[in-house]
């Protein structure tokens, strides 16, 4: 749940920001600031439950077949680099890119951390793929598993769709945004 919370304001803020680019629609810039501190507080409890679930992994009592293979395959085995990346590279960067005031008001920043963040949790719902068929229960299995075309041409085609919807709802909805919201509008 707080991945999705996670992904979720990442991907409000890269949207109000292209919002913000290429249509009249303009939010204000405190907005962005605030989703960016709240995208940091959260990410921080994301990264704890990540934190949780491994160390619950390792605990003893805890153990059920196949569940430290399929943790060793992740923190030392070949699934080792996109776990360490999602990790560090996709969650402790861009919490710390938002955590300090200064970069988190610079929308480059912003942007690099919530594009950093939406890659890290398709990484993770990922790896909960492919340790579901890493390690079977019924034995051994030969090889990794690698998506096939079919796989990604049909996520290709989710993604396209849902994009295509976005851009006829900005197209085709009006958004009135209230005259107090509009410096440039006020009168003196």
């Amino acid at each position: 749940l707080s991945s999705a919370m996670v992904s979720g304001i990442a991907l409000l803020i890269l949207i109000c920001l292209a919002v913000n680019r290429f249509t009249e629609v303009k939010f204000e810039k405190r907005m962005f600031n605030s989703l960016a501190k709240l995208l940091a507080t959260i990410l921080t409890v994301d990264l704890f439950f990540l934190f949780s679930e491994v160390l619950t992994g390792i605990w003893p009592s805890s153990a059920t077949p196949g569940h430290l293979e399929r943790l060793a395959l992740i923190l030392t085995g070949k699934y080792s680099p996109l776990f360490l990346s999602e990790v560090f590279l996709f969650g402790v960067l861009p919490f710390f890119l938002l955590a300090i005031p200064r970069t988190r008001t610079s929308t480059p920043v912003q942007i690099v951390a919530c594009a950093f963040i939406l890659i890290g949790v398709f990484i993770k719902r990922f790896m909960f793929i492919v340790m579901g068929f890493a390690v079977s229960p019924i034995g051994p299995v030969a090889g990794s598993y690698v998506p096939a075309l079919v796989e990604l041409l049909v996520g290709t085609g989710v993604w396209a769709i849902g994009a295509l919807i976005f851009l006829l709802a900005v197209k085709l909805l009006p958004v009135e945004v209230p005259a107090e919201h509009h410096p440039a509008e006020k009168t003196a």
